[in-house]
């Protein structure tokens, strides 16, 4: 679905925090979008995109944000408080690429909204966003136009959550297989600090449907967020490599954590003796 110039008169784009940047159609030198299907709450004006590319003009570089113009409590405006340049589209969307919508108006006036893949890693935990893998990417073209990427075109990380046999060493052979998500209860966690000053988590934990333990070493930890628990908890871990190489990890309604590498117990004693 390949957009003309002169079948719109303006683009916006509509970030994940409700940002928005309104585009001249003489400012869109390409704009395709593909994988496109209606999204049902609107009625068929919204549609979903699965991929597609949107390549603006150096110009539109310095298209203003609809947060320039807030007004606070205090009768005060956000340009009084942070430089003109942080509202600007190349500055923001170069920084953070978290386009989520693009409302395309027609020459008639009809705006429609297309929904651009955005799937950034979450904590269920804090709600925090924690990676933009899976997001839409931008960059500067060789002729310094603005280039976004979306859905399979996109250039940032490709995350995959949760498997778990390429992210824990040894757990194939310990646990056998498991799909979806691995749920279980877990009945212990510590924690040392090592002489170099890294720290080191011991989680174990007895999946559901499996008749052993399940014990797990996490190295390199850092980063770590407690939400208070007693007892024995039901849960599922949650881990994904984010795009720095580390590894993001999530027990359910307890923590949050960073870790470099992380492998069974088995595989732990083995290598190190301990």
């Amino acid at each position: 679905m390949k957009f003309e110039q002169s079948a719109f008169e303006l683009l916006t784009i509509v970030l994940e925090n409700c940002e928005t940047f309104e585009v001249r159609a003489e400012d869109v030198l390409e704009f395709e979008l593909a994988g496109v299907r209606p999204t049902e709450p609107f009625g068929g004006d919204g549609y979903r995109a699965e991929d597609g590319r949107l390549r603006l003009h150096k110009r539109a570089f310095n298209v203003k944000s609809n947060f320039a113009d807030v007004q606070f409590a205090d009768g005060t405006h956000a340009l009084d408080h942070d430089p003109a340049e942080d509202f600007l589209l190349g500055n923001r969307i170069l920084s953070c690429c978290d386009v989520t919508q693009l409302h395309v108006r027609d020459r008639s006036g009809k705006t429609t909204v297309y929904y651009v893949p955005y799937d950034p890693l979450e904590s269920i935990l804090t709600g925090a966003e924690i990676d933009l893998s899976n997001c839409p990417s931008s960059e500067c073209d060789e002729n310094g136009d603005l280039l976004l990427l979306f859905g399979a075109s996109s250039r940032s990380y490709h995350r995959t959550d949760n498997n778990y046999f390429d992210l824990v060493e040894g757990l194939r052979e310990e646990l056998g297989g498991v799909k979806g998500t691995l749920r279980g209860e877990f009945e212990s966690f510590s924690n040392v600090i090592l002489s170099s000053g890294a720290e080191r988590y011991f989680i174990s934990l007895r999946p559901l449907h499996a008749k052993t333990q399940l014990r797990l070493v996490f190295d390199g930890v850092h980063g770590a967020h407690f939400d208070c628990s007693f007892g024995k908890l039901l849960g599922c871990l949650f881990m994904s490599r984010i795009s720095t190489g580390e590894i993001f990890v999530e027990v359910d309604g307890f923590c949050t954590f960073y870790c470099t590498s992380a492998k069974t117990y088995a595989v732990f004693a083995g290598r190190d003796g301990s």
